[in-house]
């Protein structure tokens, strides 16, 4: 049975929590340990009430006017930085002039990053990188038959996902950076070598004659611990990519590896005050249930 007094308690610690973690991220108390900044991961921002887009996978999708409130609430405490940028701050020595700051990312690739999310970045001016995948047939169909590992790959439905003409218009813009997020969406470390490493060279090849622009930033499908490694690290590396991104819920600090940095996923239920607590890195000592 569940008490009303236990819901009663759990908002009063979150208030407390929340009211803590705004002079925390301000002053930058306890930054040793709460980390450097984050990086946060969104899929789809789309109305609840769209007709264009079915709401059939709503755990990855976030209302406009949440998105908006996450933005809101977070720019008047951190820095909203690119991740190019988020990894020469790690790499620098600096901080104390420096704010702790948090990165917007966006998987898959989904048309609605242009429609619904892109208007929003633009009225407050913040960068974020859009991770595409490329959904081809590697890299024709001959050698595409020959992947048993990929016979039931199915594209999925186009018009939910970016078009060509679409990403190369978002490579142009100046709050933009395309990442690549693999070309087929399979767990890298199910794959062979030989398909492990095309799914990630060939959709930064891809991406960059697409758009005539250096794609230097990946992101692991699925992207939980088992399912990159120490093999796949090193072929983003021969690839010429300078940062991975995963899926692994945590804060960045001066000893974060550029080929597994940690992201934390953002659903449609975490709230303004959510995000905060989760950007100060309260939430990274006090557990995930906050």
């Amino acid at each position: 049975m569940k008490f009303p007094f236990n819901d009663w308690l759990r908002r009063g610690i979150t208030d407390f929590i929340y009211a803590s973690a705004s002079p925390i991220a301000r002053h930058g108390i306890l930054r040793p340990w709460l980390g450097e900044g984050i990086i946060f991961c969104y899929h789809r921002i789309q109305p609840r009430q769209s007709a264009r887009y079915p709401f059939s996978d709503s755990w990855l999708s976030v209302n406009p006017a949440v998105f908006k409130t996450h933005l809101d609430e977070l720019q008047t405490l951190f820095d909203v930085i690119s991740v190019e940028e988020a990894i020469s701050r790690l790499i620098s020595q600096k901080r104390e002039e420096q704010r702790p700051f948090y990165c917007i990312t966006f998987d898959d690739g989904y048309r609605d990053n242009l429609e619904h999310a892109l208007p929003i970045l633009e009225s407050l001016g913040a960068p974020a990188t859009i991770f595409v995948t490329t959904w081809k047939n590697l890299p024709t169909p001959a050698v595409y038959r020959s992947w048993p590992e990929l016979n039931s790959f199915t594209p999925p439905d186009a018009s939910l996902f970016l078009t060509d003409s679409d990403v190369r218009q978002l490579s142009r813009h100046p709050l933009i950076t395309i990442g690549a997020h693999t070309n087929s969406h399979y767990p890298l470390s199910s794959l062979s070598d030989r398909n492990a490493k095309l799914e990630i060279t060939f959709p930064k090849e891809y991406l960059e004659q697409l758009t005539g622009l250096p794609v230097r930033h990946f992101s692991y499908p699925h992207g939980s611990s088992g399912t990159f490694g120490a093999r796949e690290i090193t072929y983003l590396a021969e690839a010429g990519y300078a940062s991975a991104v995963a899926a692994i819920p945590s804060v960045l600090t001066k000893n974060s590896n550029v080929y597994a940095l940690p992201r934390t996923l953002v659903l449609p239920h975490v709230t303004g005050k959510r995000i905060v607590v989760l950007a100060s890195g309260m939430s990274n000592i006090l557990g995930r249930s906050f």
